[in-house]
């Protein structure tokens, strides 16, 4: 494996100023530094185009929630407080604040006491469809510009510290380019033809499927702005047509969730959907374990063997005959420690 140091860290000294040490930082370390800058700047740039938009009325957790609900109306106080990061307080407070101005409207769930639902206004969606818009439209505007030169250069980069390098994208060209460019790993990959998916494999790239994102039993846009429902009304099909010849063809698929999206714990979710869509149970476990542990180099995990990680859940029934049983996980063990055991 390629050297996994990235340079010098700096610390503090008691003055206060900045000295360098010969300490290397880790790549591990290097790698959420950036994530973590990356977001910042996210969240800056989203707020202020927010502020353009609708101006001190709109916090920017209160437009990512109506984009939760854009996708899907059913929800507990904890699927919203995991979506936004927050505490279940913290969760009610702001879907009351969004009913009061009346971009929700909240009704109770008549099977499930637990569950409400909720869905957009007419205010709502305008706002939604006013903050999105100019999104893309700024999100165009900063990756219009990358060569397929700064793309080689990320990608070197990235594997000279032994690191994977992921592209977010949907269109069959944008899949052609990123891979020609030595990225390791498409997320989504929704609108990929068959040219496309033959270079994916010649090259060995990874797909990350996020399908559930596009499955219309789950995810409800009836109540959604009508570019976004035009949106799904286009891409859904050819999602589910390019997953399963992604799969014919032999592309190495891993199962992602795109969280939070689909909230952390729903990740059985996609695995029912992409059997549903009509790849075969056995290939979908290992798109879950074996192909998801090699697509992050984790060595140690992913498979039931000796000398790999007691890594190890238990679900009542056979996921080869039926695989909605992994949305019942009845025992979790971690690195041989049994942390639940419903049995």
């Amino acid at each position: 494996m390629a050297d996994r140091t990235v340079g010098q860290r700096s610390n503090c000294s008691e003055e206060g100023h900045r000295v360098m040490t010969d300490k290397p930082i880790a790549a591990e370390d290097f790698l959420g530094s950036a994530h973590a800058f990356a977001t910042a700047v996210r969240d800056v740039m989203e707020d202020r185009l927010l502020k353009e938009v609708a101006g001190e009325q709109a916090s920017l957790p209160q437009v990512q929630l109506l984009t939760l609900v854009a996708r899907t109306d059913k929800h507990t106080i904890g699927d919203v407080a995991a979506f936004l990061g927050v505490s279940k307080a913290a969760a009610g407070q702001t879907v009351e604040k969004l009913v009061r101005r009346r971009w929700l409207r909240r009704t109770a769930d008549k099977l499930d006491r637990r569950t409400v639902r909720l869905s957009l206004t007419e205010s709502g969606q305008r706002l939604l469809a006013e903050y999105e818009s100019a999104r893309d439209e700024k999100l165009a505007e900063v990756f219009r510009g990358y060569s397929d030169e700064e793309l080689r250069a990320i990608v070197d980069e990235a594997h000279r510290r032994g690191l994977r390098v992921a592209a977010h994208t949907h269109g069959a060209d944008a899949v052609r380019h990123a891979v020609a460019a030595g990225i390791d790993c498409i997320e989504h990959g929704f609108l990929i033809d068959d040219d496309a998916i033959a270079t994916m494999v010649e090259h060995g790239t990874f797909l990350v499927s996020t399908r559930r994102l596009a499955d219309g039993d789950a995810m409800d846009v009836s109540h959604a702005p009508p570019a976004l429902q035009a949106k799904a009304a286009e891409m859904f099909p050819k999602a589910r047509k390019s997953i399963l010849a992604a799969y014919e063809a032999g592309v190495k698929i891993a199962v992602g969730t795109d969280a939070p999206a689909i909230p952390h714990g729903k990740n059985a979710d996609e695995l029912v959907t992409l059997v549903d869509w009509g790849l075969p149970p056995l290939a979908v476990l290992r798109a879950a374990t074996v192909t998801a542990a090699e697509l992050i180099n984790a060595n140690d995990r992913g498979r039931l063997v000796p000398g790999q990680l007691a890594d190890i859940i238990a679900v009542p029934g056979n996921p080869l005959e039926d695989i909605t049983v992994t949305r019942n996980v009845s025992f979790v063990m971690k690195g041989g420690k049994v942390y639940a055991n419903q049995n």
